[in-house]
């Protein structure tokens, strides 16, 4: 899934160990070149992130990462001559939300494999109790969870939410107290010194103007809802064919609608496509037709796929989709070899 601070997390441990953070953010685009010529730069204990860590060609993985995560050497070659480097100890740090992409020989060289788990709502209500104070503003526990559970699971939609109704509510606040004069809130102090609390209207008013309900779908989310049902009378529905009755990409369909619909319960996949579950029916008002309830997941014979045989599902049906129902996140390390622990710094050790 997107959204769970795999980026924030390798930045934390560059933080940490007081080190260089260096980002590689299009791993498609990674050439041999450009690899070789950011590994001749790196410095003793830097950071090296590589986000969608799958998408680094294979012959890139085994003709150049290989030999650097396994003895931090380089082997290239420059000109006619055959070179051979010795690098410094770093650390390769590659996230993924599509883990089971990864080539084994290439996900068995990481040290460490750790698995990031969605955010719960009281978390996410937290972080916006958190985002509404840094803007001189308050907000209940209870509304903190009305934003909390609109969020997808994701911290970054919290924080956006939270930003845009604190706006709102600054500018309903002036109007209610008259405030006109020039920069009478051009400052964090003099917002606070308001004390704005945020009430429940200025954020139904923003959750109704933007189309979001009370689960967090938009009405992109509900269109899908209504071309599966209506145009291919509930499925099982292609990706391919999804996308071009939404007049939308495949990648849309897959990354921003699909996988929050799969988690609520809305959309099933199974071998031939796409189906609406009769939750997606009664949710917009319809009654459930009898061909649908044969793909109830709560019945013991429905036809599902596994988690695994969903990816595979993906897969065959479209390049370089993101799907994983589950919400799995997978954050690889590579870290230093076991025996050289003892010389590294108490710091290091904590990381």
């Amino acid at each position: 899934s997107q959204g769970l601070g795999k980026t924030t997390l390798a930045k934390i441990l560059a933080n940490e160990m007081q080190t260089e953070f260096i980002e590689i953010s299009n791993a498609r685009a990674l050439t041999v070149d450009g690899l070789i010529q950011m590994l001749l730069k790196l410095q003793e204990g830097d950071i090296v992130f590589i986000d969608e860590i799958h998408n680094v060609q294979p012959a890139i993985a085994e003709g150049v990462l290989y030999s650097a995560m396994e003895d931090f050497s380089l082997r290239y070659v420059q000109g006619k001559q055959n070179k051979f480097k010795e690098l410094p100890k770093f650390t390769l740090v590659g996230a993924t939300t599509e883990a089971g992409k990864l080539l084994k020989p290439f996900k068995d060289r990481f040290g460490l494999d750790c698995r990031l788990v969605p955010y719960t709502n009281d978390i996410l209500a937290s972080i916006a109790i958190n985002s509404f104070s840094k803007m001189g503003m308050s907000i209940s526990q209870e509304l903190a969870m009305e934003l909390a559970k609109r969020a997808r699971n994701t911290p970054r939609i919290v924080n956006r939410f939270a930003s845009r109704i604190a706006d709102k509510a600054l500018v309903k606040t002036a109007e209610e107290r008259g405030i006109t004069e020039k920069g009478a809130l051009s400052n964090l102090e003099k917002i606070r010194a308001l004390d704005i609390w945020v009430s429940a209207d200025v954020i139904e008013q923003y959750f109704h103007e933007n189309g979001i309900d009370e689960y967090g779908l938009t009405d992109g989310d509900r269109a899908l809802l209504k071309v599966l049902i209506e145009t291919f009378n509930g499925g099982p529905a292609g990706q391919e064919n999804l996308a071009k009755a939404m007049n939308e990409s495949v990648n849309v369909i897959s990354q921003h609608y699909e996988n929050y619909l799969l988690k609520l319960g809305f959309i099933n996949v199974i071998p031939k496509g796409r189906v609406a579950m009769p939750k997606a029916y009664r949710y917009l008002g319809l009654s459930v037709p009898e061909h649908i309830k044969e793909y109830d997941t709560s019945s013991s014979e429905a036809e599902t796929l596994s988690e695994d045989e969903v990816e595979e599902c993906v897969d065959e049906q479209a390049e370089n989709l993101v799907m994983e129902p589950s919400g799995d996140e997978k954050l690889i390390e590579e870290t230093d070899n076991i025996s050289q622990e003892n010389s590294m710094s108490d710091s290091e050790k904590n990381v």
